[in-house]
């Protein structure tokens, strides 16, 4: 339960700072999603009971560890085959299928006992044609939903007396999670001149990436109000995926990496007039 009450004030926390900040939510969408979600939740919960009851616990793990490969084997494909076109991606609007998605979204996060952001982001940018922006923020609402009904389910079946919670943990966690989620709210009031920043990949057309969405949001927001932005990264990103996309390749102005980096990849960057600065590997060692 500590896992749950802390993505849950994260992910609030976050609405909170996206809502402040008049960020688009596809409302109709997301509002079914997190109905179904919750529903989801509740028959997750109950599946999630039958298999412990019914079984012992080596085949629950075995069956929850098979179910959460093939979502991430779903997300993977995604993301290096599927992501950005245009056949594999539909536009679903009829309220009764978004219904549907969203239980079967929140029956897989409670059953496997998993926040489920990826596989949320992943699904919102196949079925609804969401950008993979939107569909992050749009996850942390389905997020809500799910934890929540989560945590109200434990409370009505008095889960919380009989599981000799750390309260004090638990009150430390969650202030560390919401303080963590006002960083990028309040990086936009700094101001500088440079900022140096890292990445976890990089993908021609379609930019630097990040794999935290929290922290991805809070690099975004302190670079803009800087005047340069320099990524430092060594060579082996290029050959790299993420999930969250950070920059595109003209937003930086300077690029400091290893002079293993591919020769075709210099001159693309030097087409969108990014200074290419390129470190001998054996002189920093």
């Amino acid at each position: 339960m500590l896992s749950a009450f802390c993505v849950l004030a994260v992910a609030l926390t976050s609405v909170i700072k996206h809502f402040i900040s008049k960020t688009k939510f596809y409302t109709n969408s997301t509002l079914f999603l997190g109905i179904g979600a919750v529903i989801g939740g509740v028959l997750g919960q109950f599946l999630f009971n039958i298999v412990k009851n019914n079984s012992n616990q080596h085949i629950l793990i075995i069956i929850q560890s098979i179910c959460l490969i093939l979502l991430l084997i779903f997300v993977i494909i995604y993301m290096l085959f599927m992501k950005g076109k245009d056949k594999y991606t539909l536009h679903i609007k009829n309220w009764l299928i978004t219904l549907l998605i969203g239980v079967f979204l929140g029956l897989s996060s409670s059953f496997l006992g998993i926040g489920g952001g990826p596989i949320n982001v992943a699904v919102l940018c196949l079925f609804f044609a969401m950008d993979m922006k939107s569909a992050s923020i749009n996850s942390l609402v389905i997020i809500i939903f799910t934890q929540s009904s989560k945590i109200i389910q434990s409370l009505i079946q008095n889960q919380l007396q009989t599981c000799n919670m750390d309260w004090v943990l638990l009150i430390i966690l969650v202030c560390v999670a919401i303080v963590g989620s006002l960083v990028a709210l309040c990086a936009r009031e700094f101001y500088v001149d440079k900022i140096f920043l890292g990445t976890d990949g990089f993908e021609k057309d379609v930019g630097f990436m990040g794999s935290d969405m929290l922290r991805s949001e809070a690099i975004e927001k302190m670079s803009e109000s800087a005047k340069h932005i320099i990524m430092m990264t060594d060579s082996s990103k290029f050959n790299k995926k993420g999930t969250i996309v950070q920059f595109k390749q003209y937003d930086i102005s300077t690029l400091i990496t290893d002079n293993d980096i591919p020769e075709d990849l210099v001159e693309y960057f030097k087409r969108y007039r990014v200074n290419v600065i390129e470190v001998n590997k054996e002189e920093t060692k």
